[in-house]
């Protein structure tokens, strides 16, 4: 899954290889140019709309959990754990800020780069 896909360049890659790709973005505009690049749809949804769960191995979020309004990382963070399977992987790029954010409220399943 790639949680707020932009112009969904990461997913294209994803399926270049030969992965099966979930897309989402909140900006109907950059699901629109995702959608094209992709030849299928990429959903207009925001992180914390996620219903889906224990599906997914992998949830790839590139620096857009940075878009995230600073009232709701947890529910969006929750949801994104959630959507994975039991053995499922995480990728987020994440400023420091928003990581000892999350650190306060004990949201720990993730794998982080921190710039």
């Amino acid at each position: 899954m790639d949680a707020g896909c932009g112009s969904g360049r990461d997913a294209l890659f994803f399926r270049n290889k030969g992965y099966k790709v979930t897309a989402f973005d909140a900006s109907e505009t950059l699901c629109k140019l995702a959608s094209e690049a992709l030849t299928q749809a990429a959903n207009v949804m925001r992180f914390n709309e996620i219903k889906r769960q224990g599906e997914f191995d992998a949830a790839w979020a590139c620096a857009s959990l940075l878009h995230i309004p600073r009232s709701e990382p947890a529910d969006s963070m929750s949801a994104l754990i959630r959507s994975l399977k039991p053995d499922g992987m995480m990728y987020c790029y994440l400023k420091l800020v928003e990581l000892e954010e999350l650190r306060e409220q004990s949201i720990f399943r993730m794998i982080c780069v921190i710039s």
